[in-house]
């Protein structure tokens, strides 16, 4: 069953976001777009 709770359902899209943003991460070769990369990532730790 898909969860209704607001919380879960944000806890469930930066769990989503951060898996993804840590993926890009390490396909990316320039070190400048993996500091964005990682920039994002610690924002969403905010």
């Amino acid at each position: 069953m898909a969860p209704t709770d607001p919380t879960e359902l944000a806890a469930n899209k930066a769990a989503i976001d951060a898996r993804t943003l840590i993926e890009l991460y390490f396909e990316l070769e320039d070190e400048d777009e993996r500091d964005v990369v990682l920039d994002k990532l610690t924002a969403l730790d905010d």
